[in-house]
């Protein structure tokens, strides 16, 4: 059985995020989303939209995620040494350069694991859709 893993803080969740979700499932057999606390999500006043528990229960609801668990750290890396998933999957708004992600990509190949680029076809970005930036440059839908 191939774990697939995706960790971020899937505030407000969009369309983007189900692509990026469908793509990892399409990866293995079995994946665990796990998100970020809301102690440790910087992106702005008023943010999380959601609390970790609303985020969580509606990542729960789609069929093609088996598991979410709510992490207590900044990074994916309490989640990936508890999984171990076979595949860490990240989304194109990542580089492999970015430290956190760096370390995150060390401590998956540790044991034989890999980090996977996922590209979705698409992007959408929660902060774009709250800013209204999503909708004045989106001409298709």
């Amino acid at each position: 059985m191939t774990i697939i893993l995706v960790h971020g803080c899937f505030d407000l969740l969009h369309y983007g995020h189900l692509l990026y979700l469908q793509k990892a499932h399409e990866l293995g057999d079995k994946l665990i989303v796990t998100i970020t606390a809301d102690r440790h999500i910087h992106k702005g006043p008023g943010r999380p939209i959601f609390n970790q528990y609303q985020r969580k229960e509606m990542l729960e609801a789609l069929r093609i995620v088996s598991q979410v668990q709510i992490i207590d750290d900044p990074t994916a890396l309490p989640a990936i040494h508890q999984f171990q998933p076979d595949i860490y999957a990240k989304g194109l708004d990542y580089s492999v350069e970015t430290p956190a992600l760096k370390l995150e990509r060390e401590a998956v190949e540790s044991y034989g694991g890999k980090l996977v680029i996922v590209d979705p076809g698409i992007q959408y970005s929660s902060t774009s859709i709250l800013t209204g930036e999503l909708f004045r440059s989106c001409t298709n839908t």
